[in-house]
């Protein structure tokens, strides 16, 4: 039975070494799971669809849209419309910070249903680079929630499955990843930053100060378990904490008191101890010091993670009717490249021009030209392309021709 099992394994060994001569990148697919817009992709070319020249198109907005995505800041919400008789993609490129989490919420409107699929990704800091997939959800669950790794941009691709549409709204919110560590406190208590010199430049701070009064509960900012219960040094007493879910870890100190013993088990929100100002700390008012170690990284910023953002969403004030009609400005302006005054020019266009509205976000409707050009104008510079550029009463007797020229056939007379 061994010599079975070892020879088995002998020949998964060697069909996964020859294959990797073949192609390097075979390994790594052999570990890979689809995710559901790639199984959705595998479901057409099993039907021979990838073959026509619709699938093609499939294939090729899910692609080129991540190279021109819509530059937008979060939070952010949109309500839509995605065309059923053609191949759509929409993309868009937001920053983040390591440590912020994120919701992704997608309502469908349609007569039929209609599965979207959404895909976050990394986006690439070299060009040659693709970009590298985070995760991935479809219209069918309720959202797309989780925790940035990184500092930088990311992008989220949305993508139908072929001939439908519908309506839609899509909101991207963030927040701190880390319950708030001191009672009635928030990030706006926070008034020493992570990096900032001490000692005279000899060394840098290696977390954030968050000032409350003498005794006020220190929380437990996640799930866990106590490593470290001890006094001494530059934090005084300090409370060493693993948070169960990051694999980080949590450092408490300049505690007037301590309130856990070592190998405890704790939840968000349990007490660790009490705010003071012990070790270093003695000559500054009371304030928790708060750290964060990860083992490869060090330590690392913890505003991210407690930071809850000033910035709310913003309600759609645009006329939603509009969306997916072919509308008219009006008046001479100018397109823009993001959905605020001031942002970047994509063309000047003049009065009465015509454009298909895709989106409306605040008050701004996101708008294709009919070069192809996508832009952002102001939701009270659009009005419907059907409705009459102006109207005039013939006077008896005028003559009705049929084009505008004095030389056209006459209508009416």
């Amino acid at each position: 039975m061994t010599n079975r099992l070892t020879r088995t394994g002998s020949c998964l060994l060697l069909a996964l070494a020859v294959a990797a001569c073949h192609d390097s990148d075979t390994f790594h697919d052999y570990f890979h799971h689809a995710t559901l817009h790639e199984a959705y992709q595998a479901s057409l070319e099993q039907a021979g669809l990838l073959a026509t020249g619709l699938g093609r198109d499939w294939i090729t907005a899910a692609s080129t849209v991540l190279d021109s995505p819509t530059a937008i800041e979060l939070p952010y919400q949109e309500s839509g419309y995605l065309p059923a008789d053609s191949a759509v993609a929409l993309a868009y490129q937001f920053e983040a910070r390591r440590g912020e989490a994120y919701v992704v919420s997608l309502t469908m409107l349609g007569r039929q249903p209609l599965r979207v699929f959404v895909d976050l990704f990394r986006a690439p800091r070299d060009s040659l680079d693709a970009p590298r997939h985070v995760a991935s959800v479809d219209s069918l669950s309720p959202s797309l929630s989780g925790e940035f790794h990184g500092d930088g941009a990311y992008l989220l691709r949305l993508q139908p499955e072929l001939l439908r549409g519908g309506r839609y709204t899509l909101t991207i919110e963030v927040g701190p990843s880390l319950a708030f560590p001191v009672t009635g406190k928030d990030s706006r208590a926070i008034l020493s930053a992570f990096g900032a010199s001490r000692a005279g430049g000899r060394r840098q701070h290696h977390g954030v100060d968050i000032f409350a009064a003498r005794g006020t509960p220190v929380l437990a900012a996640a799930a866990g378990r106590i490593t470290r219960v001890r006094e001494g040094g530059l934090g005084g007493k300090v409370v060493w904490q693993l948070d169960r879910d990051r694999g980080q870890y949590l450092y408490y100190a300049h505690l007037d008191s301590q309130a856990v013993v070592r190998r405890q088990v704790i939840e968000p929100g349990d007490t660790i101890g009490f705010v003071g100002n012990t070790g270093n700390a003695r000559t500054t008012p009371p304030h928790l010091h708060f750290g964060i170690y990860r083992r490869g990284l060090g330590p690392i910023d913890p505003w991210p993670f407690l930071h809850r953002h000033s910035k709310r969403l913003e309600p759609i004030q645009a006329d939603t009717t509009m969306l997916g009609r072919w509308v008219r400005v009006p008046r001479a302006t100018i397109v823009r490249h993001e959905p605020r005054a001031g942002a970047d020019v994509v063309a000047r266009v003049q009065r009465n021009s015509l454009m298909r509205t895709q989106a409306a976000t605040g008050s701004w409707y996101r708008v294709t030209l009919p070069d192809g050009a996508i832009g952002y104008v102001s939701g009270d510079l659009a009005e419907p392309a059907d409705q009459p550029v102006s109207q005039r009463r013939l006077v008896a007797g005028e003559p009705l021709l049929d084009a505008p020229d004095a030389n056209a056939t006459l209508v009416l007379a």
